[in-house]
């Protein structure tokens, strides 16, 4: 919950609540702190002190979980530790809300996690855990990922990215179902770009998720020995596809002059990209041009 404060002098205040989605006992929240919490074990609850048991019935008053049970279908408590694990265990390459009850996280190892939240009270109601992507991607040295409706684009530091097409995605947004329910269809597809080393490769989907920049670092000071063979695409950092459906085809690139900070698509017009860039040099030090 959040409450934004004007004064009369312009400052801003910022107002929250802090909830940990953790059962954790080195997770330590003051019992006077009512303006953060955890979950609690049943069985931590027989030293309660007259503080934590006020601010068990000022949450539970509210609406809140004070502890995770373990019921069936969705074993809530188990499913919080085996996420928790895995996050010990993984790193993130994906976290992103899919709307306001549902937020998308997924693992260097493929493993893709829905984590489903009640919106008044920021409570976990159920966490899913989809496999389809383990060992099938190319690499767990995953940079960027973007999940739409139809598609999912998975990129790395190399001259590739996985592309996966969805034939029967799910009519609502706010269902659970795996992957694998809606017929997919997985594609390694050989991109444009830099051959010479390894950058990681980013991607930026249209506001109608029908176009994707995959975009690095600019090579302008690289140097390429002249060959026949090294075309323009391969030369260019920023390349701009059409999801169409099973493929992915390429509609134009662009070489910028300097490396990119941030790109992405318009708000106003879903055809212009906007990118910022940082320029360096001895006399003027480090700038951030913009360009459209």
């Amino acid at each position: 919950l959040k409450w934004i404060v004007f004064t009369p002098r312009k400052m801003l205040t910022l107002l929250s609540e802090l909830h940990f989605w953790s059962t954790k006992e080195d997770i330590t929240v003051k019992d006077t702190d009512l303006g953060a919490t955890k979950y609690y074990e049943k069985k931590s609850e027989n030293a309660k002190s007259i503080y934590s048991e006020g601010k068990k019935h000022y949450f539970e008053a509210r609406g809140f979980k004070w502890n995770v049970d373990n019921k069936k279908p969705n074993k809530l408590r188990n499913a919080l530790k085996l996420l928790e694990e895995e996050l010990r265990q993984r790193r993130i390459v994906f976290c992103k809300w899919k709307n306001n009850l549902i937020v998308q996280i997924m693992l260097s190892n493929g493993l893709l996690i829905h984590v489903a939240i009640n919106p008044f009270t920021g409570d976990i109601n159920r966490i899913y855990f989809d496999k389809y992507f383990i060992g099938k991607l190319i690499s767990e040295q995953i940079t960027d990922v973007i999940i739409t409706q139809t598609h999912v684009l998975v990129s790395y530091n190399e001259n590739q990215i996985t592309f996966v097409h969805l034939q029967k995605p799910t009519p609502k947004r706010n269902n659970l179902e795996k992957i694998a329910l809606m017929d997919p269809r997985i594609y390694n597809v050989i991109i444009g770009g830099p051959t010479t080393r390894k950058i990681p490769k980013h991607l930026v989907c249209s506001h109608a998720q029908d176009l994707v920049i995959v975009w690095t670092k600019s090579s302008q000071n690289e140097v390429y020995p002249w060959r026949p063979t090294v075309k323009d695409a391969d030369r260019a950092n920023l390349h701009v596809y059409k999801l169409n459906g099973p493929k992915l085809e390429l509609l134009c690139y662009y070489w910028t002059e300097y490396d990119p900070i941030s790109v992405d698509f318009s708000l106003l017009n879903g055809f212009q990209i906007h990118s910022v860039e940082q320029k360096v040099s001895k006399k003027f030090g480090a700038r951030v041009p913009k360009s459209t």
